[in-house]
């Protein structure tokens, strides 16, 4: 591996061009949890959580919540990450060139996992080395604290994390109980809700988090039941170009019992006439 400072070809890669400000996170005790952590939902509190980093110059932490997100690792793993991971030189070019995926060892398990990089990941640490001048061998998320000291860099501590997790999200209002797992919890919900096949997903995501059932898959996800609901209310396979023009159609059960077809103004109802 070439330990030289890296520097990526971005031609293929936009970043925004507001920045400014200061970064400063020590390892401190999290608050007490009152709630189990839960994940981001919404796609656009994602991007206001990532927004909120860039415009204050917090690169780092903006490249440890994308990648967050979109890694599904637990905390350790993801803290212990280099940039060699994720970055390669081409033996063609001589250029330093994002790798298409990447093997991890979760410490807790002992499995192996492939993690395959994005385009949202490839950004996010793009426009950290453009700020940053980095080695294949240093570790992608180093202590702010450690830095200041002049000492040897190492990975933060999960409990920055945690604290860098809850400022942002309590300085974009968001509502949420947060913690180090909402980023796997993230990840989890939204491999589900974005999927085409839903149920494949699911099955899916059992194996890469190693559940024991797909309840316990669909519960660490956050999945709701009102949202089980709206999968199955949302599919509306076949059918649709029998309605008529007024929305009411009449199907014979039996004899003499019609079953009327009425559209409401906020839902579709069935009602025997």
């Amino acid at each position: 591996m070439d330990n030289s400072l890296l520097s990526i070809d971005f031609k293929q890669i936009d970043v925004p061009d507001n920045f400014g400000g200061t970064d400063e996170y020590c390892d401190e005790l999290p608050e007490a949890r009152k709630k189990a952590p839960e994940p981001i939902k919404s796609l656009s509190d994602i991007e206001k959580i990532s927004n909120w980093f860039v415009a204050r110059g917090k690169y780092r932490d903006n490249m440890l919540f994308i990648c967050g997100i979109n890694f599904g690792l637990r905390c350790g793993d993801l803290l212990g990450l280099t940039f060699g991971k994720l970055i390669a030189r081409d033996q063609g070019t001589g250029r330093n060139c994002f790798r298409e995926h990447f093997e991890v060892i979760e410490a807790k398990t002992g499995k192996r996992r492939v993690l395959y990089i994005n385009e949202a990941v490839q950004r996010a640490v793009a426009l950290y080395l453009e700020h940053n001048a980095r080695q294949a061998s240093d570790y992608m998320f180093t202590s702010e604290c450690n830095k200041e000291k002049n000492a040897e860099p190492v990975p933060m501590h999960v409990n920055s994390v945690e604290r860098i997790l809850k400022a942002a999200v309590k300085a974009c209002g968001i509502e949420a109980t947060v913690a180090t797992h909402t980023l796997r919890k993230t990840f989890a919900y939204h491999m589900i809700m974005q999927a085409p096949d839903r149920s494949r997903a699911i099955e899916m995501l059992q194996k890469i988090l190693g559940h024991s059932s797909q309840n316990i898959t669909l519960m660490y996800a956050g999945i709701t039941d009102s949202e089980i609901v709206d999968m199955y209310k949302g599919i509306n396979l076949g059918g649709t170009g029998h309605q008529n023009s007024n929305l009411r159609r009449q199907y014979t059960l039996r004899k003499g019992s019609p079953l009327t077809l009425v559209r409401t103004t906020d839902k579709t109802a069935l009602a025997l006439a």
